[in-house]
């Protein structure tokens, strides 16, 4: 689901002075560029407005439903849960395995293939 948010977030994100851009992108589980890239759309999933909102502390979504008349602009999507730094990692470190096991074999095949010839 992406709401038109326009520079709301990206305001409050920038208006708070705790946090620095790369922690915010650790505790959402994205990276920096990912961060900055998110605040310069006007368009954003709500599970990164819930994501900043938990981070910040901030009522971002609460306050953005005052700030517009009408959430118009909403994208019909399921919406994601929103997945902890550490859930994403243990999904980054299982894909990691998985590709070098593939990757291995596929070496494997490779050599009994030459071997064969």
């Amino acid at each position: 689901m992406k709401i038109e948010v326009g520079d709301f977030v990206r305001n409050a994100v920038y208006r708070q002075n705790a946090k620095t851009i790369t922690q915010l992108g650790k505790e959402i589980g994205v990276s920096r560029i990912t961060v900055n890239s998110l605040l310069k759309k006007d368009e954003m999933e709500l599970k990164y407005i819930l994501a900043f909102e938990k981070s910040l502390g901030l009522p971002l979504l609460s306050e953005l439903k005052k700030s517009r008349k009408s959430l118009v602009n909403i994208v019909a999507e399921p919406v994601a849960v929103y997945e902890t730094c550490k859930e994403v990692r243990d999904k980054y470190e299982l894909l990691l395995r998985e590709h070098e096991d593939l990757k291995d074999r596929y070496i494997e095949l490779m050599e009994n293939y030459i071997k064969k010839k």
